[in-house]
């Protein structure tokens, strides 16, 4: 298992489990868990991500997340 810490942006927030004011939030995974199995854990629909960071970097929705990894989702923005 391994533990990863996710934070959501924006109109996401509201995907956290334990209260959409949170500001980041730890979940547990199996090994060789994927930004798409996080995605799935908090029933985000992948459609809704539009950027992923992992560690500070770029990451796609196959990136490979390792024990302590910090991942973060933004949705597409969208103007008025």
């Amino acid at each position: 298992m391994i533990t990863v810490r996710l934070k959501l942006s924006g109109l996401m927030a509201k995907y956290y489990k334990t209260s959409p004011r949170a500001k980041m939030e730890s979940a547990e995974l199996s090994d060789n868990a994927t930004v798409t199995d996080l995605v799935d854990y908090y029933e985000i629909p992948r459609e809704k991500v539009h950027l992923v960071v992992v560690n500070r970097e770029r990451g796609e929705m196959d990136t490979v997340l390792r024990d302590g990894d910090e991942v973060w989702l933004l949705p597409l923005a969208h103007g008025g």
